[in-house]
């Protein structure tokens, strides 16, 4: 359905999801969409420009350039080494992999390995676990610490380059902080990530912000941006999880909520409600900034923080993306 046809769904009957867009309703394309599987490990998300501290939880962010291996095959790490860009004097930073004490290098399929810094090149109690807790305790996690304190990556633009044993490029990326989300007012502190594994590491349309978590980064496990590879060019969808809520704190349906997926890229979703006139009562979302799904809910309440009444109301999406603006809406029926 394009948007101006979109008017025809307001408070018909209840749907799930009113809207058929389709492929050529909202082209995708870009040379990082064509993605073939590489042989193995990939450069998959960096953190080039962290925050000294952040203001909930007090953890400062480490530099991380995270590895996995998307290929069918063990690999051994020993060997190989991770370079950047020479600086203006020439020098460029190394890490070798071999070089950190480990029983063994090796890394099996769809596993991860983080390099990161640390002074005393210790991983307990590293800014690395304090700042993602979740990471001592994945399993398929190698953690490497180098004895610095910063990776000497540049905050606005530097190539990474991941080379085996023999001396060959397995792969780059050259990043630009252009490449994060553009909605975005402050992209200090926020990882860059893959939306698949199996996209070119060299494209910026293959990457963008990471934004879960206080920290906005994870290393060691599956992206938040990650869609599989048939997925990255999908329609846009928006579905509702329930056709009816009642906020009455049972605990069962107590939230409206609706569910948005997306083509990989980087969007800004605004989210409202109206009543049956089409006046706005609520703005749960205003110019969120967001990946290709994000999960939108109202909780029956309006702006004012007063008690909506029983009732029809109409939910609207409003997305803004490279390829231009997308409008939902759906009924949603509220119940007390």
């Amino acid at each position: 359905m394009r948007p101006h046809h979109l008017l025809l769904c307001l408070f018909c009957a209840v749907l799930i999801g009113c809207n058929d867009y389709s492929e050529e309703d909202f082209p995708v394309s870009g040379p990082s969409l064509h993605a073939t599987r590489p042989p193995g490990p990939v450069i998959n998300e960096i953190m080039f420009a962290p925050r000294s501290t952040t203001s909930s939880a007090g953890a400062e962010q480490p530099e991380y350039i995270e590895i996995y291996n998307a290929g069918p095959s063990v690999i051994d790490l020993s060997g190989w080494r991770i370079e950047d860009s020479p600086s203006p004097s020439g020098r460029i930073y190394t890490f070798e992999f071999s070089e950190f004490p480990s029983p063994n290098h090796l890394l099996g399929p769809d596993e991860y390995a983080v390099i990161t810094p640390e002074p005393d090149r210790t991983v307990t109690g590293s800014r690395l676990q304090q700042c993602y807790p979740f990471t001592t305790a994945l399993k398929g996690l190698s953690v490497y610490v180098d004895d610095r304190k910063t990776l000497s990556l540049n905050n606005d633009h530097d190539c990474i380059r991941l080379i085996d044993d023999k001396g060959n490029l397995v792969d780059e990326v050259c990043y630009d902080e252009a490449w994060h989300n553009p909605y975005l007012r402050e992209t200090r502190g926020y990882a860059l990530e893959k939306f698949s594994p199996l996209l070119s590491s060299s494209t910026a349309s293959s990457w963008s912000t990471c934004l879960d978590g206080t920290c906005s980064g994870t290393p060691g496990k599956q992206n938040s941006l990650y869609l599989p590879a048939h997925e990255t060019s999908r329609a846009p969808n928006m579905m509702t999880a329930t056709e009816t809520f009642s906020p009455n704190g049972d605990g069962l349906n107590d939230t409206a909520v609706f569910l948005l997926t997306l083509p990989a890229g980087a969007y800004q979703m605004t989210f409202t409600i109206h009543d049956r006139s089409g006046s706005e009562i609520c703005r749960p979302a205003d110019g969120l900034p967001s990946g290709p799904t994000a999960r939108l809910t109202w909780d029956g309440t309006t702006t004012h923080g007063s008690t909506a009444a029983s009732g029809s109301y109409l939910a609207r999406a409003e997305i803004q993306g490279k390829t231009g603006p997308l409008i939902f809406e759906s009924t949603i029926v509220l119940a007390r």
